[in-house]
């Protein structure tokens, strides 16, 4: 997958834990002026031995860090779950205020077991660990709240299904215009959708 990047570009990888955001993201940025700005990554800096245990200062420092970014005028890519709201309102006022461009990149798979699955992989090889109970509980709100939420304020959007780290682009918004591109995965991720709700 590639992008484009203009003037004032705010990217978004959004889904689940264990989604493949951090695969995408790197896809995403590789050869491109942009900034990249990973929670996970900063908990890793403050703590290697230890990343869970500064989990709330590592937020902290996301956001920060985001804020400075902005300030500058900075292209910016970050990585979020979308399992909680309190990101759309700062998307919202930069976008606003600052005059950025919204993209969100919301990547999926097919069931929270897999999610999990993936995450324990992950910890196994070294990679931080997310509880169980955390991983199924924002498996579904991140597929809600990004179609009840973030998309409805963002400029572009595109969903993707992961299979073993091939991602494959299920649906978009461009240039106003909301596109479909593989109906089956779509109604596989609309089926999640309305089975949740």
């Amino acid at each position: 997958m590639i992008i484009t990047l203009k003037e004032k570009e705010f990217i978004i990888v959004g889904g689940p834990n264990g989604s493949g955001k951090t695969t995408l993201a790197r896809e995403l940025i590789a050869d491109q002026e942009i900034t990249y700005i990973s929670a996970d990554d900063i908990a890793y800096e403050l703590s290697p031995e230890n990343p869970e245990s500064v989990r709330v200062q590592a937020g902290k420092e996301f956001f920060k860090r985001l804020k400075s970014s902005i300030l500058r005028g900075e292209n910016v890519l970050v990585e979020s779950t979308l399992s909680g709201k309190s990101l759309s309102s700062i998307i919202k006022r930069y976008r606003r205020e600052y005059g950025y461009t919204i993209t969100i990149f919301f990547v999926y798979l097919d069931d929270s077991d897999t999610c999990f699955d993936r995450v324990n992989a992950r910890f196994l090889k070294g990679g931080h660990f997310v509880p169980e109970e955390d991983v199924r509980r924002r498996f579904f709100r991140s597929i809600d709240n990004f179609w009840n939420l973030y998309r409805n304020f963002s400029d572009k959007w595109s969903i993707v299904y992961n299979s073993d780290d091939s991602f494959e682009e299920v649906a978009q918004k461009k240039n106003e215009e909301e596109l479909v591109l593989d109906d089956n995965l779509f109604i596989r991720f609309k089926n999640k959708l309305e089975n949740h709700e």
